[in-house]
């Protein structure tokens, strides 16, 4: 039994720089495919950076671009453009209620004494005017004439 023993004794000795060897090998791959996946990462970093700047350029040039071709808010109408408006205005209403409804009025003319006029124009091109008035007598409104092309 010795002997056998001896052998085996023998035998590990032996093979223990091989095993070593081995190890070493490993290792040193081991080595080689970290360095190489640190490579692979910094290349997919440096990508992606590369990406979100294109992003972010194309982002600010289509936020660019919808800010310019976005509709433009509807300009404020005055209150006499609004035919619905000339609807409402009744004889008997004092002039303060037809400035509600209407809006002030572009002029206002004074007639005889009891008797004024409130008149809305807006001048469309040249010499053509969108007009209309309000006649008061007493105080209260006698007569309406709705805008009209003149």
């Amino acid at each position: 039994m010795r002997p056998i023993c001896a052998w085996l004794l023998l035998g590990l000795l032996a093979g223990t720089p091989a095993l070593g060897l081995a190890d070493d090998v490993r290792e040193r791959q081991l080595e080689l495919d970290v360095e190489q996946l640190r490579r692979e990462l910094q290349a997919q970093a440096r990508r992606i950076d590369q990406l979100e700047r294109g992003s972010m350029r194309s982002t600010e040039r289509s936020v660019a671009a919808s800010a310019q071709n976005a509709p433009l808010p509807p300009p404020k109408v005055a209150p006499w453009l609004i035919t619905a408006n000339w609807d409402r205005v009744r004889p008997g209403m004092s002039t303060d209620e037809v400035t509600r409804v209407l809006g002030p009025a572009t002029s206002e003319r004074a007639g005889d004494a009891s008797s004024t006029l409130l008149l809305y124009a807006l001048e469309i091109q040249e010499g053509v005017f969108l007009a209309g008035r309000v006649e008061f007598q007493a105080g209260k409104v006698s007569a309406v004439q709705k805008p009209a092309l003149r």
